[in-house]
């Protein structure tokens, strides 16, 4: 499993951290500041760290020199686009890679997938929040999506009796569609939060003609965030 640690600065989060945590292989760490990541660099001897080059203590490349003290890994570092002098610096401090403000989260993927030999998904997830009723073993739960893939979706639910490998089905509303769809699935993995908990499910034999109509939404989503 591989490590990663996310590093940047309070009420300033370069990334959304969810993207990271949809990868089963993923373990995510974050800290807010360079002295902390220096504590869970030390503790944990992630695979990549990603930094932004402005923290609260200490610059992107200080810390690099710090980290790079006890383990050499790879650097991804965040800069301000048009920002010469710092990428002078990240080259000086043997940054691997950089990537410009506002992060394009499709890119940080791509980037880090490449820095650690990490295969692409053949999907992309993408923002979907619509209501849930879900069943396990005859019990039944409530909650709502956060994103979906034709592999899968993140589900936010108080139901805490849901472990990894249940089986579930998920009936709930798509935004193209009027009636509900039931889609059948297992919790591949648990994240729990301060008020609730958080499955990824995977889906099992998605109906051919739905898994397109959600790769079709996806790339509809997709557009419109670029523009």
């Amino acid at each position: 499993m591989k490590k990663i640690l996310l590093v940047d600065s309070p009420g300033a989060t370069i990334v959304n951290e969810q993207s990271f945590l949809n990868r089963a292989n993923v373990t995510l760490f974050t800290a807010r500041s360079g002295k902390e990541a220096i504590r869970i660099y030390r503790e944990q001897l992630p695979d990549i760290v990603i930094v932004d080059f402005n923290l609260s203590d200490m610059s992107g490349p200080e810390l690099c020199e710090e980290i790079f003290a006890i383990k050499r890994c790879p650097v991804l570092m965040i800069i301000e686009k048009g920002d010469n002098g710092a990428i002078r610096r990240c080259k000086k401090a043997w940054v691997d890679d950089f990537i410009f403000k506002p992060v394009n989260q499709k890119e940080i993927i791509r980037k880090v997938g490449t820095l650690l030999s990490i295969p692409q998904r053949e999907d992309f997830r993408i923002l979907m929040k619509v209501r849930v009723e879900g069943r396990r073993e005859g019990n039944f739960f409530m909650g709502n999506t956060i994103d979906i893939s034709t592999s899968g979706t993140l589900l936010e639910t108080h139901h805490k009796e849901i472990d990894v490998g249940d089986r579930l089905e998920c009936s709930f509303f798509l935004p193209w569609k009027l009636k509900a769809v039931t889609i059948r699935g297992q919790a591949a993995r648990k994240v729990k939060g301060k008020e609730s908990f958080q499955y990824g499910i995977r889906f099992f034999e998605l109906d051919p003609t739905l898994k397109e109509e959600i790769r079709d939404y996806i790339k509809k989503k997709e557009k419109i965030e670029d523009l």
